[in-house]
């Protein structure tokens, strides 16, 4: 029921060398008061609240920045979230433009001028593994407003965890650690304090709780105290009570017995003493509350009457010892409760940064894919093609002996310097057949000739690719290996030529057109790797008839880059069997030709094409799809850590799968002779499979 909050702020004057620049961090502070001082600064945070129309209700809301990669103003975005997935709803988001977390996060300068999560950093010097609550303040961002306390956990470049030996070097300017970037910050309302002690067994006493350094009363077990004063007009902040001028007649009296001058700073810990408040003889019992910097004084009171109703002396002596008791059990209670807190934001920080270590791998993975040839590139000759007579299957043309394998990206670039090459992209008009009626086969035919004669070539200078006759249709393995590599033949080839005549699907029956041909998601995603590769519509073309082929125009460009928008034949059959959706098989390499697009903005930029991405980025990149994916591949990107992309290659070869198994079941190390035996029995088996296919054809 703790509502808190929990995130991370970075580039924001955190390092002492930063500060120290300016002559101190006061003299920082006054120096940024419109900015955070860093071009970089990043901040990303989570908000747990209760509704305010209905408090038994949950909301979780994201405070995150609005440039990914920092700013010097970054923008606060204000994003509602799902309470029970934890993604961001879309709806609702407010942007509320610069604030300066530095200087007022945390900060209510009536109450402490040190108090913020930035100063508490500052003042104490916070070392690597340091945990200290800041100094308790009014909460008005959000409602209802209220008395808040954050802990901070300092950032530093160097994630080691320093032992005491080290800290101590590293104070006294013996050991270099690295620099302090950025903060962890988790939030609690203090309300809960009031909830918790409203519950406690305390013998017709109360308790109420004063922050010692500003005597301040923080929680009671009042139910119907308010520690908060009305603000004198609509928006001035709310100010906290102090005990010594606490509108609660009992706080107050007690207070006076207490702390009779208003200063709490020396008041300590004592066993029960009898005093009168309010004209009623009362037992007194004072607590510590002390965790790592919140330092409260409990004040425990019960009257006499109560604890002496029908007992006598001894009854007496154990009434007092049960004050003590329940004192001493408050104080465990509510550092229990802090530490519940600290350890579940504690654990939802490590399942982030896990999250964000798993992301930045995908990143790489999406950008060496983006050149991986998982399946060879496989193509056929414009003077074979041509003489098929209709949409011939990658089974009957390899028999044939017609058809062109390049097996890895870089052979496949080098080879098709030298020649024309043509992807097809093209809807299926059947099931199992795309062209059984011989509708779009000779607008292909057509299109082609015209490149081989338009550029002065012959037949057998123009390389095709079409999907039935360049991708296995039999074997589903290798059939999926080379949808897998559909961006890259995409990349590879010169032209880009959408055949999209006017014909009925022979099994749907619905019409399939140039309209229609836009709206198809595999469709769109071949349009989408060939703009992002290319940079642009260069070399596109659409044929729509006969001999009428036409360049592809940008008007609809935003709808060929929205693949999540498309409709995908797996989505209108109901994922048969609970297959996954091809939206979640194309995530990937959308986001590998993003980065293959950033990488190149300059150029793109040229075109428009980049900032199109960014303009529509959340229709084509969704955050339900990708997240925060793009996001940090802009990070990476713009860290040179994307620079040195290699094609993704299996973890382990056939001949290291195979000693490794045998090792492991041996328990030892595999020798080279047993690598060459196997090396043997491999060449020997290929070779009798190879037969097998060559006496087949």
């Amino acid at each position: 029921d703790n509502k808190c909050c929990f995130g991370i702020f970075s580039n924001m004057g955190l390092g002492k060398e930063d500060v120290s620049k300016e002559g101190g961090w006061q003299k920082w502070l006054k120096n940024h008061k419109d900015d955070f001082g860093n071009t970089e600064a990043i901040f990303d945070n989570v908000l747990v609240d209760a509704d305010t129309n209905n408090p038994k209700v949950t909301t979780v809301t994201a405070w995150t920045n609005e440039f990914k990669t920092g700013n010097n103003t970054n923008p606060l975005v204000v994003a509602p979230m799902n309470p029970d997935t934890l993604r961001e709803t879309g709806i609702g988001n407010k942007n509320w433009g610069f604030i300066n977390f530095p200087y007022s996060d945390g900060h209510t300068a009536a109450v402490n001028e040190n108090s913020g999560w930035w100063r508490t950093i500052h003042i104490y010097d916070m070392m690597p593994g340091d945990f200290r609550f800041t100094p308790i303040f009014v909460w008005t961002d959000t409602e209802p407003k209220c008395l808040k306390v954050m802990g901070v956990v300092p950032l530093y470049k160097n994630t080691a965890i320093p032992t005491d030996e080290q800290k101590a070097k590293i104070r006294a300017g013996d050991l270099e650690w690295g620099p302090r970037v950025g903060a962890w910050v988790v939030g609690f309302k203090l309300w809960f304090l009031s909830d918790y002690l409203s519950g406690l067994e305390l013998k017709g006493g109360s308790i109420f709780l004063v922050e010692r350094a500003t005597g301040i009363v923080v929680a009671s077990s009042d139910k119907s105290y308010k520690p908060l004063k009305e603000p004198l007009k609509d928006g001035d902040t709310p100010l906290p009570y102090k005990a010594k001028d606490n509108p609660n007649e009992h706080i107050r009296a007690t207070s006076e017995c207490v702390a009779p001058d208003g200063d709490w700073k020396e008041v300590q810990a004592n066993d029960p003493v009898e005093k009168e408040v309010e004209g009623k003889l009362t037992f007194i019992q004072n607590f510590n509350f002390d965790f790592h910097g919140l330092s409260l004084v409990g004040v425990y009171t019960v009257p006499r009457e109560n604890m002496l109703a029908e007992l006598d002396k001894k009854a007496t002596e154990t009434a007092a010892t049960s004050i003590v008791v329940n004192s001493i059990f408050c104080g465990i209670m509510l550092a229990a409760l802090f530490c519940w807190g600290l350890r579940r934001a504690g654990k939802l920080y490590h399942a982030e940064r896990a999250q964000q270590k798993a992301a930045e791998k995908r990143v790489v993975a999406a950008a060496g894919a983006a050149i991986t040839c998982r399946f060879s590139m496989v193509l056929v000759n414009l003077r074979d093609f041509r003489k098929h007579g209709r949409l011939l299957s990658h089974e009957i043309v390899s028999e044939r002996g017609e058809l062109l394998w390049l097996h890895d990206y870089e052979t496949a670039k080098r080879f098709l310097s030298d020649y024309i090459s043509i992807f097809f992209s093209h809807q299926w008009l059947g099931w199992v057949n795309p062209d059984g009626r011989k509708e779009q086969y000779p607008l292909m035919v057509a299109a082609a000739e015209h490149f081989a004669k338009a550029n002065g070539r012959p037949f057998d200078e123009v390389w095709i690719w079409v999907d039935y006759t360049s991708i296995p249709q039999v074997n589903d393995y290798m059939k999926l290996l080379a949808v897998e590599t559909l961006h890259v033949y995409v990349t590879l080839c010169d032209v880009f030529i959408i055949v999209a005549p006017p014909c009925l699907h022979s099994g749907s029956q619905e019409r399939c057109d140039s309209e229609s041909y836009f709206t198809r998601g595999w469709c769109r995603l071949e349009q989408y790797t060939r703009i992002t590769a290319f940079n642009g519509i260069n070399n596109m073309y659409i044929c729509a008839a006969l001999g009428d082929m036409k360049q592809v125009c940008d008007a609809g460009l935003t709808d060929a880059l929205s693949v999540m928008s498309g409709n995908f034949s797996c989505c209108q059959r109901g994922h048969p069997k609970g297959a996954l959706c091809d939206k979640h098989r194309v995530i990937d390499t959308m986001l590998g030709l993003y980065i293959t697009a950033s990488r190149e903005r300059d150029q793109s930029n040229s075109t428009g094409i980049w900032q199109l991405l960014q303009r529509e980025r959340t229709s084509i990149y969704p955050d339900e799809f990708f997240g925060t994916l793009t996001h940090i591949a802009d990070h990476m990107v713009e860290n040179g850590l994307l620079e040195d992309v290699q094609a993704v290659k299996p973890l382990d070869s056939i001949v290291a799968q195979e000693t490794g198994r045998k090792a492991s079941l041996v328990g030892k190390t595999t020798s080279l002779d047993e690598v060459s035996q196997f090396r043997t029995r491999l060449d020997s088996s290929i070779s009798h499979e190879s037969k097998i296919v060559v006496d087949r054809i």
